[in-house]
């Protein structure tokens, strides 16, 4: 959750993983390799007002490093 955080440059989010068992969300070329699934806000101030997929983050969890930082695809 940590990185996740710095690379949203903030303290303040509400994050959420996904949880051991959980459908994964569609992403199309997902990177390969096991991840964190993490739900973040989209941090553009449109949260809330807009009909729109919610934003993934995969982040390695051999490297730590950021894989993906996208749509989860799941739109209406």
């Amino acid at each position: 959750m940590a990185i996740a955080k710095d690379h949203c440059l903030s303290d303040d989010l509400e994050l959420h993983h996904l949880k051991p068992g959980a459908e994964e969300p569609m992403i199309y070329n997902r990177p390969q390799g096991d991840c964190w699934v993490i739900y973040a806000p989209w941090m553009d101030g449109k949260d809330g007002s807009t009909l729109r997929s919610s934003r993934v983050i995969l982040v390695s969890k051999k490297s730590g490093e950021i894989l993906y930082d996208g749509s989860a695809n799941d739109e209406g």
